[in-house]
């Protein structure tokens, strides 16, 4: 995904990763950083308003969530999600930010022992 970021004096882009099929994306903080609004733009040339779920400076990750469902979700080689790759990496923060639901929390748990 492309993450247009609009500013005071311009814009920007980056990238980002969609994670969930009902639109959850992550990208770096960065790239969004002081957004007075942000624009993802899919490889289906759709564009959706982002709203800001959360985003650490220190890790420079960010999370957004658009109005979508069905979307194509980022896979690992191994065929696990992305977010239970990133789960592994950033633990239970990541996991709080994107306010999953306790039945979706505890199968990535499981999944990740």
């Amino acid at each position: 995904a492309s993450i247009i970021t609009v500013m005071p004096g311009g814009t920007s882009t980056g990238t980002g990763i969609v994670m969930t099929e009902d639109g959850y994306i992550i990208t770096n903080c960065h790239v969004i950083d002081n957004a007075a609004a942000v624009t993802v733009l899919l490889s289906d040339d759709s564009e959706y308003e982002a709203s800001l779920v959360g985003a650490d400076a220190i890790s420079d990750i960010a999370v957004l969530k658009i109005d979508a469902q069905n979307l194509t979700a980022a896979m690992t080689d191994d065929g696990n999600s992305l977010i239970e790759m990133l789960f592994d990496v950033f633990e239970k923060d990541l996991i709080d930010m994107l306010e999953l639901s306790d039945a979706t929390r505890k199968a990535i748990e499981n999944a990740n022992g």
